[in-house]
């Protein structure tokens, strides 16, 4: 709280934290960017590295398209399969998710999407579903979105113990052991 109220760049949300819950806390955090007119909303998780600057000025900065921007590490296709195996870290039912694939949606760890976008997102929250894989949630929103999107793909390095040297990331997601 002391940090907050001498800075007061802090946001308290009012979602339970829970990996369960991501869609929700993603969901307050569109809120929030709508609310306070943000250009770009960036989603970064707490294990991920940006080069905020290298984004900020290659992907923000003087792009007319940033208020459609769906920027990140997408998967490449819109064949990835749905999880359909109960007890699964990863599953949804068909009921929550009829197709058997996914569309094509950035990974999780690091994403932006652009002001118009948020604000279709925000009008359109009620009817958009919400299960707990906050990444494919929101890959389904987006292809549903009658807003024009501008995917983007953002070069990333993600689940690996050592990034390849000479190579250029905009973020890095490694993993721990």
């Amino acid at each position: 709280d002391q940090e907050a109220n001498k800075h007061g760049d802090i946001v308290r949300i009012q979602t339970v934290e829970s990996y369960n819950n991501l869609t929700l806390k993603t969901l307050d955090m569109i809120r929030y960017a709508h609310q306070n007119s943000f250009e770009v909303l960036l989603k970064v998780d707490d294990d991920t590295f940006v080069l905020l600057d290298k984004f900020i000025s290659d992907v923000v900065t003087d792009n007319p398209d940033r208020v459609y921007i769906y920027w990140g590490r997408f998967w490449g296709s819109d064949d990835r399969p749905v999880d359909r195996v109960e007890g699964s870290k990863y599953y949804v039912s068909p009921t929550e998710f009829a197709s058997n694939t996914y569309p094509n949606y950035p990974d999780g760890p690091c994403y932006a999407i652009g002001r118009e976008l948020i604000s279709w997102i925000v009008a359109n929250e009620k009817t958009l579903p919400k299960f707990r894989l906050e990444d494919a949630a929101v890959g389904i929103w987006m292809s549903s979105s009658v807003v024009p999107v501008n995917e983007q793909f953002g070069p990333a390095y993600v689940y690996s113990k050592k990034c390849p040297e000479g190579n250029f990331y905009y973020y890095i997601n490694p993993v721990v052991t």
